[in-house]
């Protein structure tokens, strides 16, 4: 199979709706067609576990998933270089110098009948370690020079495919106009969101993320606010929570864009709006934002002019299905006063 061919099928696969598991099986249909193997797996390693999380398996028995799914496999694995990002495939026999180090091939893979294998390093673009492919044969013979060469030139093209990043781009093109974004994780760290540039607003540890990964904890899978820009004028925030991926800690993916209209509203209108959003009462309001009660009334009669809504908790509901308000955390600090 020509290296032309190879690239285009794979593309047509990064290309489909397919889930991940889906994707890693129809990549290994297709490299049964380059090399002819007995069985297979595709993992995605999982920093957090130290182990592979497995996307497919193929031809092995139950002890053999076990073994690709533990950390005795990383182990093997570092010991001829199959965790080094770009590194060429390996093969592995009974005639590779290291093969007795390998715990696993020698007490697990070797005893179920498998006599040689190669092992593919999964590379994104962008530099980073993905995973593995491991394909095996019950014959000694593994593939030739020329097999091992397209392996190892398509795999950067499988890795992108198999790359929980796509989900966090496809969520992230949802978003019209955005400007910037980054990937948000469930233990609050960042990952650069393929395709947009980051932002000093979206910076690990800033108050914008704070206040996003506090709202999106046990809650919508949507959220969107408004926030003040460096420049001076104001930016909105959305949060649109990721699809479970194998191997992905991602939570959500925030993005930057232009606001929206904000009929009218002042800056000092749109921070009341957070507190109404958030159920504070006029008092509540009132004490929060250290202003006389009659002001805080003024303000929201006239946030429910602007907005058409006929009672305030109408104009609460409107504000957060338009993102049109500032969340009190931005407003007050971590420490909200009077907040329910």
């Amino acid at each position: 199979m020509a290296l032309p061919e190879l690239a285009a099928e794979l593309s047509a696969i990064g290309g489909s709706a397919l889930s991940p598991g889906d994707r890693a099986d129809a990549v290994l249909d297709l490299l049964q067609r380059v090399y002819s193997f007995d069985a297979g797996f595709v993992g995605l390693f999982d920093p957090r576990v130290h182990r592979q999380v497995s996307l497919t398996s193929r031809g092995h028995t139950a002890r053999v998933r076990h073994y690709h799914e533990s950390p005795q496999l990383i182990d093997d694995f570092a010991r001829v270089a199959l965790l080094r990002p770009h590194h060429p495939p390996v093969q592995v026999n009974d005639r590779m110098p290291a093969v007795d180090a390998m715990r696993g091939w020698r007490e697990i893979m070797r005893p179920e009948g498998f006599r040689s294998a190669i092992g593919l390093v999964l590379t994104t673009a962008d530099g980073r370690y993905l995973g593995n492919i491991g394909l095996q044969s019950t014959g000694g013979k593994g593939p030739g020079e020329e097999q091992v060469r397209l392996l190892h030139q398509v795999s950067r093209l499988i890795a992108d495919i198999l790359d929980p990043l796509r989900a966090v781009a496809a969520v992230a093109a949802l978003v019209a106009h955005a400007r910037a974004g980054v990937g948000l994780t469930h233990a609050a760290t960042t990952v650069p969101v393929p395709g947009l540039p980051g932002d000093a607003l979206l910076a690990e540890g800033s108050a914008v993320l704070r206040v996003t990964a506090e709202r999106l904890r046990g809650g919508p899978q949507l959220f969107t606010f408004l926030t003040g820009d460096p420049g001076g004028g104001l930016v909105r925030v959305t949060a649109l929570a990721c699809p479970p991926q194998p191997a992905s800690d991602l939570h959500a993916v925030v993005v930057l864009s232009p606001p929206p209209d904000q009929h009218g509203l002042t800056m000092r209108e749109l921070e009341v709006l957070g507190l109404l959003v958030d159920g504070c009462s006029n008092t509540e309001i009132a004490v929060a934002l250290r202003m006389a009660p009659r002001t805080a009334v003024a303000h929201l009669e006239h946030i429910m002019i602007k907005l058409a809504a006929p009672s305030r908790t109408f104009a609460a509901v409107q504000a957060l299905r338009r993102g049109l308000f500032i969340p009190a955390e931005l407003t007050l600090g971590r420490q909200r006063a009077a907040v329910p």
